[in-house]
């Protein structure tokens, strides 16, 4: 490698092959069975209907906890390069900081940016997740830290334009098509349930619930659970580490690039 920033770009051409293989798997897992299933709580005396989707591969978290890895990676070594061409000498503390607010910034970059200039450090600053449209940064930062020193990430499969058929006791009851809809794997459908010793409960009701069928099929997609958000269409697993892959290679990096001409 001959050029500074040589190490960074082959660090985002393997994540952008780790991104490949993350598509690769999502692709196989884009469309299957929904299925519906009446389920009790004896406890509670509750009936709820369980919304069960295809298993998640167990290959999708390991890669995309290699993608993260080696996105982070490249902007860390963004910063050990400009403090060589600052005349410095990196330490076990230089890295690139992604901090929250700028009181975190400023107390981080103290020790991670140590050597690196200041208008270079000023640069590092406007980047920073708490500014907006750098939102991707503070993503990245979060989703890599559970994955590198916690656990993988949790990916959730939902399910969207599903066509179902209802069916219970050998009869046909109906079919529905629920469009733009999501259904979260294990969630409970509708987000109701019956309670099953209501003596107002005709039970017919009843007996269709405990016989009931409920299978189809659905366009899925693969989204980080995210369980306060409303939908999880924002937080797919390939449009979130497209967006990360994207702002790091199309914007932060070439931002540094005068630095070392």
């Amino acid at each position: 490698m001959s050029g500074p920033l040589d190490s960074v770009k082959l660090k985002l051409v393997r994540a952008q092959e780790h991104l490949a293989a993350v598509l690769e798997v999502l692709g196989g897992a884009s469309y299957g069975k929904c299925e519906i299933i009446p389920e009790e709580n004896p406890d509670a005396n509750l009936g709820v209907l369980r919304v069960r989707l295809p298993k998640v591969p167990d290959t999708l978290s390991p890669l995309i906890g290699d993608f993260l890895f080696n996105v982070r990676s490249a902007l860390d070594h963004v910063v050990w390069q400009l403090v060589l061409a600052n005349g410095g000498t990196p330490t076990k503390a230089t890295c690139f900081p992604i901090s929250s607010d700028p009181g975190a910034f400023a107390k981080h970059s103290k020790t991670r940016l140590a050597g690196v200039s200041p208008k270079a450090s000023a640069l590092i600053e406007t980047l920073q997740p708490y500014h907006g449209g750098n939102e991707p940064l503070g993503i990245l930062a979060r989703l890599h830290n559970v994955d590198k020193h916690q656990t993988f990430n949790l990916i959730t499969a939902v399910a969207s334009d599903t066509l179902i058929d209802w069916t219970g006791a050998n009869s046909s009851l109906m079919q529905m098509f629920l469009g733009d809809e999501e259904l979260r794997n294990g969630a409970v459908f509708g987000d109701i349930g019956i309670a099953l010793d209501n003596p107002d409960i005709p039970p017919i009701l009843l007996a269709r619930f405990h016989n009931m069928e409920v299978e189809g099929l659905a366009a899925i997609f693969i989204a980080f659970d995210e369980p306060s958000a409303d939908e999880l269409e924002p937080w797919r697993v390939d449009s979130v580490l497209q967006e990360i892959f994207d702002f790091v290679r199309d914007s932060v990096v070439p931002a540094f690039e005068p630095f070392f001409n």
